[in-house]
């Protein structure tokens, strides 16, 4: 299973003969996913297919755009860098050109992969982790039926899919020794990170620690030249890209990275939302689409994969730490949680870390193995798999639960119009977490999330995302505050997305949250 030991002409046999075979079979892959995919719009039985999703029709337009020379503002809403790759493919398969981009870009994604674990754990682990990260699980019921959920996110369009590839390139770049590298490798990093800054610029952030380590040992080299490499290759990439965006938008912002900025990101409850995202999203969302609903075996992956990192940080201290910041960074984003994760696909966010993790797991598995066997005493052997089981035990126990906030009281006051306005008042200021309304219908439960209502707390005005979502459960429909809220007067009207509104004040009920620790045996039954 360890590979780390292996050296001579067995390791480069095996890493000449497995690499090919991966990429064949993972490029085979994504390619049988991509044209079986039901919306991809060559194949679709009825309608354009993903091309009249909202952000694909946009890659498509500016793509298009971009291939007739086309430099008008309105045809380009997201930043170029992901369309300009697709450019040139649009005369090939006006359709379909980014599929050109994703299999090349998922291709350098599982190379670099290879490359970075192939050392570590051998060929074998490194093929089934891969397979393992990305394709379970098979079938995804809920909120509708798709097959191999998370290999989609690399077949349909998103901006993600060159980041990814750009993400494991400089992950393994960097953690090559100067003196394994070629002055080319500094070229390719620089413009591998630009690459990111003009498809996804708030996704630079993740590179931060390699961009850290990256010139901390380079600076230390003899090769402390080569930094200019790496910074003329950024500028290769920049350079004309934002050259194109200026020429668009008379500035560098598109209008993606305005409406971005508008939904904003919060750092407040991170880890209320991690919990949702990764543990349980029934509680707050009424959703099973946390990664550890999806991918049980996670209980085990991500103990085994932190277990590696504080074992061998100098092999696994960058991609942890990768990982860990582009995790924050999307928990903090307003617009990314449990209820549109799956329904609306933005899994494709994270869905680069998966196959790391399970990677990362086999390696933390082994060297429990190996320091079972070296030591001498039994703490010794026994410790690695304790504390990755105690990681285990701790994740499939911990808990949020709702508590009802009694010591509200509710108003309701009716309008001539038909309208309704609740009122909820306390003596004392009150953490509020969420406000569930019995016996009110959303008229499409999709819209309802992205909806404004007019709500006030302590008299002040509540914005959606930054401050608030309301989302339809079975039995009505729940406003979510995306911010701690301590108040003693909240009130709201539900507006016109809503089909019935209560009249009944025991409808309006107040909640907050509260940590516990629940038997780990019934983690089958909690999370279903």
């Amino acid at each position: 299973m360890i590979a780390n030991q292996r050296s001579g002409y067995f390791a480069y046999t095996e890493f000449r003969a497995g690499l090919p075979l991966f990429l064949l079979l993972i490029c085979s892959i994504l390619i049988a996913v991509h044209f079986l995919h039901p919306s991809n719009p060559l194949t679709v039985n009825e309608g354009i297919g993903w091309n009249g999703w909202w952000d694909q029709r946009k890659y498509l337009e500016s793509a298009a755009a971009l291939a007739n020379g086309d430099l008008s503002p309105d045809a380009h809403w997201y930043p170029i860098g992901y369309s300009l790759l697709a450019a040139p493919f649009v005369l090939l398969l006006p359709d379909d050109p980014f599929v050109f981009v994703n299999v090349i870009a998922f291709a350098i994604y599982g190379w670099a992969f290879f490359r970075l674990f192939q050392p570590i754990i051998s060929t074998q682990y490194v093929i089934l982790a891969f397979l393992i990260g990305l394709s379970l699980p098979v079938l995804l019921e809920q909120p509708f039926p798709q097959t191999l959920f998370f290999w989609r996110q690399f077949a349909v369009p998103w901006t993600t899919v060159p980041v990814a590839a750009s993400y494991l390139f400089i992950l393994y770049a960097v953690s090559k020794d100067v003196s394994d590298t070629g002055k080319f490798t500094d070229l390719f990093i620089g413009s591998a990170a630009a690459l990111v800054v003009v498809t996804k610029p708030s996704d630079i952030l993740p590179l931060v620690p390699a961009g850290i380590a990256y010139l901390f040992r380079r600076l230390r080299s003899k090769n402390k030249w080569r930094i200019g490499f790496a910074t003329a290759g950024a500028i290769a990439v920049l350079g004309p890209a934002l050259g194109l965006t200026v020429a668009i938008h008379g500035g560098l912002n598109s209008p993606y990275v305005v409406s971005s900025g508008q939904i904003g990101l919060s750092f407040s409850q991170l880890p209320l939302r991690a919990y949702s995202m990764f543990l349980d999203s029934r509680t707050v969302w009424r959703e099973e689409s946390s990664l550890l609903i999806l991918q049980p075996f996670l209980v085990v992956t991500i103990p085994l994969f932190l277990l590696w990192t504080f074992r061998y940080p100098s092999k696994s201290l960058l991609i942890a730490a990768t990982c860990i910041v582009s995790i924050v960074e999307y928990l903090a984003y307003n617009d990314f949680t449990p209820q549109n994760a799956v329904r609306f696909q933005l899994y494709h966010y994270w869905v680069w870390m998966l196959p790391i993790w399970t990677a990362g797991a086999v390696a933390g598995a082994a060297s429990a193995i190996r320091a079972a066997k070296q030591s001498q005493s039994l703490l010794g052997k026994l410790a690695p798999i304790l504390v990755a089981a105690a990681g285990s035990v701790f994740l499939a126990s911990v808990r949020i639960e709702t508590l009802e906030l009694n010591n509200f009281s509710v108003s309701i006051n009716e309008y001539s119009d038909g309208s309704y306005s609740y009122k909820l008042n306390s003596i004392s200021k009150k953490h509020v977490n969420l406000i569930d309304i019995f016996e009110a219908n959303a008229l499409d439960k999709n819209i309802l999330p992205n909806s404004n209502i007019s709500l006030y707390l302590n008299g002040l005005p509540g914005y959606p995302f930054q401050d608030y979502r309301i989302i339809s459960t079975q039995s009505g429909v729940r406003i979510i505050f995306n911010r701690p809220v301590f108040t003693e007067s909240i009130s709201f009207t539900l507006g016109d997305k809503i089909a019935s509104l209560p009249t009944d004040p025991e409808n309006v009920v107040p909640l907050t949250f509260q940590w516990s620790l629940s038997p780990f045996w019934s983690f089958r039954k909690q999370l279903g």
